[in-house]
């Protein structure tokens, strides 16, 4: 194939539907950033609450500020627990198969997800407390969302142990216009951010797969492509929670890169970002109880790898994060196989 055909293939294969695909979902993303950072900024939410749900824009801060926790125990556990709470890169996965499965009620779908992550949160800890495992939870002052990307950066270990103290008292205030403006505005120029860098990349990735086979050679057969022989390796493991398609394990594989490109790999291997396309494939690969499976497993698995890197720099080492990470997939995998086999038995 001639390179500036290559190019052009690339360009309207593989970057336009990726990146596209993703930015749709922006309008969705502000509002649900808007309404997280209006309740923390009024003082609704204190204390551990409060970081949990800085989880729900980004594991990223939410992770690193884990680092002021006095309690190694304590520490270890809500870093732990922080990537079960659905941050806003695994939103667009969740209207996109909702709104395609389950189309009389997308929105309570959705809800059962986010819903599904907080009470693995609070049974954790509630367990754990009760044990005597770690301390109490009540651990964490309340902080703005500046607060916590600003402290999460230059806070240190001696700072954070006095910090820690005390508790956080409930103080209703009004929220600050520019503090609103500025955490929507952040969100969205960094979703953008990652369309034009990480997605891109993870978009002319999946073409490159998909249009190369074993010996690195053009083939218009996706079933020959490198795609399809790396899906094929996994797909025994993945069938028994109802999606063993290769095209499925690929985007899961592609989204520990960033969740968004679980959407963008979709767009790529549909040939375009639009619904129907989408709609086409997905119903291929899915049935309604393996979708909601797979929106169970993407809220569970590996974080993307700027999370990696977070627990990383609070453990000071890598084969701590790397047990955790393995552990959190382990377990999404037996929640998911639990509740594809629940669904086909009760449907």
């Amino acid at each position: 194939m001639p390179f500036s055909e290559t190019l052009y293939r690339i360009a309207t294969e593989a970057v336009l539907p990726g990146v596209s695909g993703v930015l749709s979902f922006i309008p969705t993303i502000a509002l649900m950033i808007f309404l997280l950072t209006l309740l923390r900024e009024s003082g609704l939410i204190k204390g551990p609450a409060a970081l949990f749900l800085t989880g729900f824009s980004c594991s990223v801060p939410a992770i690193t500020y884990c680092s002021t926790i006095p309690d190694k125990r304590t520490r270890m556990l809500i870093m732990f627990l922080i990537p079960y709470i659905s941050c806003s890169a695994k939103l667009p996965i969740y209207v996109l198969i909702s709104s395609i499965f389950f189309p009389a009620f997308p929105q309570a779908v959705i809800g059962c997800i986010y819903l599904l992550g907080i009470l693995i949160v609070a049974a954790s800890l509630f367990s754990a407390k009760h044990l005597g495992l770690i301390q109490s939870a009540d651990i964490l002052p309340m902080q703005s969302t500046a607060a916590l990307a600003e402290r999460s950066s230059d806070l240190r270990q001696g700072e954070a142990s006095s910090l820690l103290r005390g508790r956080g008292l409930l103080r209703l205030r009004r929220p600050s216009l520019r503090v609103l403006f500025d955490a929507v505005t952040e969100s969205c120029l960094g979703f953008v951010k990652k369309a034009f860098t990480v997605i891109l990349a993870a978009s002319v990735l999946v073409w490159i797969l998909q249009n190369l086979d074993s010996s690195l050679h053009y083939t218009p057969d996706i079933d020959k492509s490198l795609l399809a022989y790396i899906g094929r390796l996994f797909e025994p493991l993945f069938a028994p929670l109802g999606f063993g398609d290769r095209r499925a394990i690929s985007a899961l594989l592609v989204g520990i890169s960033s969740k968004e490109s679980i959407v963008s790999t979709f767009a790529v291997l549909a040939g375009s970002p639009d619904r129907q396309a989408l709609s086409l494939m997905l119903n291929d690969i899915f049935t309604p109880a393996s979708a909601f499976s797979f929106m169970v497993f993407c809220l569970l698995y590996i974080p993307c790898i700027a999370s990696l890197i977070a627990m990383k720099n609070v453990t000071g080492n890598l084969r701590t994060p790397l047990v955790i990470l393995s552990c959190q997939t382990v377990f999404a995998w037996c929640l998911s196989f639990l509740i594809f086999h629940s669904i086909k038995v009760i449907i």
